[in-house]
C-alpha cells in the first residue's frame, strides 16, 4: 500500500486510445510489435527530433523492415498520432506512479518533486517536448496534440483528486502548487540552457519549489497569488468571482487555436 494510502483507478480518466492494442482480427503478438514501434518512435523523437522521425528511422530503430512497420502505421501522420497518444498515456501512468508510491512522511512533497524532475530526463519527456514544439507550427500535428494534451491535463488533475486526502486538497494553493511545480520543472527540462553554473542554478530552483510547498512563507505566497488571480478575474468579467478552490472536476476545455481549426476543417473536407 502506498504512503498516500489511495490507489487510482485507471479507467475513465485518460480517454486516449491505446496505440499498442492489437486491432480486430490481429494476432496477440501484434500488440507487442506496436509497442516496439512506439518505443522506437519515442527514441527517434528524443534523439533525432521531430523532423528526423519517420518510417525509415523508426523501422531501423525498431529493427524491422519498413514494410512491416507500415502494416501497422501506413503513413507518417498515423505513426505520429499514435506516438502522441502513447507518450501522453505513458506520462499519465508515470505521474500516477509518482504520487501513489511515495511513502508518507514529513518530506513526501520533496520526494515527489525530485522524482518528477528525474522523470523529466527520460526519452518520454524529451519526445513530448519535441511534439509540443512542433505542434506550434504544424496544424495537422496540433489537431492531434491539443486534444491529447487536454486529456493529459485533466487526468493529472483527477489523479490528484483521487490520491490526495480531502484535507490536503483543501489546503490553500493546492492546485496552484501543483501547477507551479509541474510547469517550472517542465520549463527547466525543455529550455534549461545555462551558460555557466547550470547544476547549481537548477538545484536552487528545485530547492525553491520545496520551500514553496512546505514553508509558511511559501504557503502565504500561494494564498496571495490565488486571491489576486480571483480578483483579476472578477475585474475582467465585471462581476464578483469566488476565490479559487480545489475541485475534483477536470479543467475547462481549451480554446481551439487557428492552426488546429484549419486542420480540422481540412480533415472534414476530405
Amino acid at each position: 500500500m502506498s504512503g498516500r494510502g489511495r490507489t487510482p483507478k485507471a479507467s475513465g480518466r485518460a480517454p486516449l486510445p491505446d496505440p499498442t492494442e492489437a486491432g480486430a482480427g490481429e494476432l496477440r503478438k501484434s500488440g507487442a510489435t506496436r509497442r516496439r514501434i512506439m518505443n522506437a518512435a519515442v527514441h527517434c523523437l528524443a534523439h533525432y527530433g521531430y523532423a528526423g522521425t519517420n518510417a525509415v528511422t523508426v523501422a531501423e530503430q525498431a529493427d524491422m523492415t519498413r514494410s512491416a512497420m507500415l502494416y501497422h502505421f501506413p503513413t507518417r501522420m498515423a505513426l505520429i498520432e499514435a506516438t502522441v497518444h502513447f507518450v501522453m498515456r505513458e506520462r499519465i501512468a508515470k505521474f500516477e506512479a509518482i504520487v501513489s508510491h511515495i511513502e508518507h512522511g514529513p518530506d513526501w512533497r520533496h520526494q515527489a518533486i525530485e522524482i518528477a524532475w528525474a522523470q523529466n530526463q527520460t526519452d518520454d519527456y524529451k519526445a513530448y517536448c519535441e511534439l509540443a514544439n512542433a505542434a506550434r507550427t504544424d496544424p495537422d500535428l496540433a489537431a492531434v496534440f491539443e486534444p491529447a494534451m487536454d486529456a493529459y491535463d485533466r487526468a493529472r488533475r483527477e489523479t490528484a483528486a483521487l490520491l490526495f486526502s480531502p484535507a490536503e486538497q483543501a489546503a490553500e494553493g493546492f492546485h496552484l502548487r501543483r501547477d507551479i511545480t509541474r510547469f517550472l520543472l517542465d520549463g527547466i527540462a525543455c529550455h534549461g540552457w545555462f551558460a555557466e553554473d547550470g547544476p547549481i542554478r537548477v538545484s536552487a530552483m528545485i530547492e525553491f519549489l520545496k520551500a514553496l510547498t512546505d514553508d509558511k512563507g511559501g504557503r502565504t505566497l500561494l494564498r496571495q497569488a490565488s486571491e489576486r488571480a480571483a480578483e483579476s478575474a472578477a475585474r475582467a468579467q465585471g462581476g464578483k468571482v469566488a476565490p479559487l478552490k480545489p475541485t475534483r472536476g477536470g479543467s475547462p476545455p481549451r480554446k481551439e487555436t487557428a492552426a488546429s481549426a484549419a486542420a480540422r476543417r481540412r480533415r472534414a473536407g476530405q
